[in-house]
């Protein structure tokens, strides 16, 4: 059942790289949008990566955590029959009709329907995921505080979108509170939810693998770090205001963010080498093995910006939109997809079924490389180095990542027409 969950978010990943391709061929051809307006495509597509992709994808690993590798108390409660009835299908409603809403309305009364539809599907999650007879050991174990950390996030970003939700309906606290409520979503979301629930997962993923002993010096890291991740990356989420809104900030708030940001980044750095000197990382399968390799370069990318993000004499800098954009993709595609897509590989792969074929890798690698260069030409062209040409590479680069999720999407159903070993 999980594996269904996992098929239909590498779908929706299959949707959301193609409208991505399409985007970025705009900034080349604006002609191609025809009737269709960029900004509503723009919050159809984010919508949908948020939503129907990655959450999504994040949430079926927690719940293969959950439920351990059989579900079958859960069957007796019925709580499977649950997630899909309570999780799965408000999910699908949801992220296909905020695609279509969006896409021809942008904000509107069904758009923001669906929206909060899916907001309240995450609470949904957080009580679902905490009935798997696996999760009442989850406190016991570091990976299951990382998956905590994380669901503590999801809630806490969730109170920036019913914020941001007030805002339009009363324009309360003016457009400063709008900015914080947004910032308050995205970055939380982005550094809390996804960042915590990845490594977590990452790190029960490696476990299985290799035992204990296999990521025993990387067990050390993580243990040293999560503190610092759980508790930083609040205050840190100030520094993405823009720089109008952030010169508003007092000061007792201000300088605790920077310093915050500043930790944050250490702690993505050493976490990256940690997990690039792990045995555990040797021992991966070749596909999967591509993309986290991958997701922990950028990783460390992510620690390295940083500074540029947290320090007031770049504020100006990181403010420019094309800057704002190429951030985004580093995390949300460069990071968070492509760990991913990995751990998803990896989790169909275990368990009851034999491994598939693995002559992806190839094809993988050169994806990987593809991503690197959309995302390093967007930086470019932020900074305004080649001018034009930065968006014409970053859609030359973007051109074939579909076929990322159409890998993941062959793993997925390859896995799921085998016949249990035994």
């Amino acid at each position: 059942m999980i594996n269904f969950f996992f098929l239909v978010s590498a779908a929706f990943f299959l949707m959301i790289a193609g409208a991505g391709v399409y985007l970025r061929a705009s900034f080349i051809w604006p002609s191609i949008l025809g009737a269709y307006d960029f900004g509503n495509l723009v919050h159809a597509h984010s919508h949908v990566a948020y939503f129907g992709w990655s959450t999504l994808a994040l949430m079926a690993l927690m719940y293969r955590m959950a439920y351990g590798e059989s579900d079958a108390q859960g069957a007796k409660r019925g709580t499977p029959a649950a997630l899909v009835v309570w999780h799965l299908v408000p999910v699908v409603v949801s992220s296909a009709g905020a695609f279509v809403t969006f896409a021809r309305s942008g904000y509107s009364g069904a758009s923001i329907f669906f929206s909060a539809l899916n907001a309240v599907t995450w609470y949904v999650f957080i009580f679902l995921s905490s009935r798997g007879p696996a999760r009442r050991e989850a406190g016991r174990t570091l990976e299951g505080r990382y998956v905590l950390a994380a669901v503590a996030y999801l809630f806490i970003s969730s109170l920036g979108t019913w914020a941001a939700s007030a805002w339009a309906a009363t324009h309360v606290g003016g457009e400063f509170f709008r900015e914080l409520s947004i910032v308050w979503f995205v970055f939380n979301f982005s550094y809390g939810w996804y960042t915590l629930g990845i490594l977590g997962v990452l790190l029960h993923t490696l476990k299985g693998l290799t035992g204990n002993a296999g990521v025993h010096g990387l067990h050390r890291a993580f243990q040293a770090h999560l503190p610092l991740l759980a508790i930083f990356t609040l205050p840190a989420s100030l520094n993405a205001l823009p720089p109008e809104y952030r010169a508003m900030v007092p000061g007792w708030l201000g300088y605790p963010s920077i310093v915050a940001g500043l930790i944050l980044g250490a702690s993505y750095l050493l976490l990256a080498r940690a997990l690039w000197a792990s045995p555990a990382r040797e021992k991966l399968p070749p596909t999967s093995g591509v993309l986290l390799n991958a997701a922990i370069l950028f990783l460390a990318l992510k620690g390295a910006a940083q500074p540029f993000r947290s320090l007031p004499v770049f504020a100006e800098l990181m403010g420019h939109r094309p800057l704002v954009v190429a951030d985004l993709h580093a995390t949300l595609l460069g990071f968070v997809s492509t760990a991913l897509t990995a751990l998803i590989i990896l989790g169909t792969r275990t368990g009851k079924h034999p491994e598939p074929g693995d002559g992806t890798a190839r094809l993988t690698a050169a994806l990987v490389w593809c991503v690197a260069g959309m995302v390093f030409s967007l930086y470019a062209a932020g900074l305004g180095l080649p001018g034009r040409a930065g968006y014409l590479l970053a859609f030359l680069f973007s051109a074939p990542l579909p076929l990322l999720p159409a890998v993941l999407l062959y793993h997925v159903y390859r896995v799921m027409r085998l016949k249990p070993v035994g």
